[in-house]
């Protein structure tokens, strides 16, 4: 979790330094994929062409457990862990991250 952490507010201070980047929630992008592709195409000044949202809508559409799985369905493969982990686990993690910058990014959310 401290790896996590250290690494995260790395990026996330170099991130805000520099207009060109794009910072991108992984949950967002797991309850969104579409739209948060196109955001990120159109940041780079790009437009989406339809076989890559053909393969978007594929791939994000089913969900095989297989673990390096080319078909998940994006929030539920983002949250597997609070029914794989107990809540006393869960709450050590957020408790951990509110610890780090990285962190505020997710201290609404509910264990």
């Amino acid at each position: 979790m401290v790896r996590w952490g250290v690494m995260n507010d790395y990026a996330l201070k170099w991130g805000r330094q520099d207009a060109n980047n794009k910072i991108i929630l992984y949950e967002d992008l797991c309850a969104r994929p579409a739209e948060v592709f196109r955001e990120v195409l159109q940041h780079a000044g790009l437009l989406p062409d339809e076989q890559s949202l053909d393969y978007l809508r594929s791939s994000t559409s089913a969900d095989d457990l297989a673990y390096y799985s080319k078909q998940k369905v994006p929030l539920l493969a983002a949250y597997r862990w609070k029914q794989q982990l107990p809540p006393d686990v869960q709450k050590r993690i957020m408790d951990m991250s509110s610890l780090f910058d990285a962190g505020s990014y997710y201290r609404d959310a509910i264990c």
